[in-house]
């Protein structure tokens, strides 16, 4: 599935989303998401916690280096982000994102 990575976000008041002085973006949303330690990176064997660590950084490789506003992602990277993300963000990020991957 495609989805846009310069999908913005809104706060409470309407206001874009800032991360600094940069929009945050969809881009930057499963970015962060990837890159994040969570408890169940680490779970498990060391083969394990590997593995899933580097499917985190394919991830966040593909995001980062594609040069297009869209990148096509498959469902499994889809279902991934998504967990990923209600672990880490709140609704004003959870919500849109899984509209964007629906």
């Amino acid at each position: 599935m495609k989805i846009n990575l310069a999908q913005t976000f809104k706060d409470l008041d309407d206001n874009l989303m800032k991360d600094g002085d940069k929009p945050v973006t969809a881009r930057h949303v499963i970015r962060v998401a990837t890159t994040a330690e969570l408890p169940e990176d680490s779970q498990g064997s060391s083969q394990e916690a590997l593995e899933r660590k580097m499917k985190n950084y394919d991830l966040y490789q593909k995001v980062s280096t594609c040069v297009d506003s869209e990148i096509e992602l498959t469902p499994e990277e889809v279902v991934h982000i998504k967990q990923r993300i209600s672990k880490i963000f709140g609704v004003l990020i959870v919500g849109p994102m899984v509209k964007l991957l629906a």
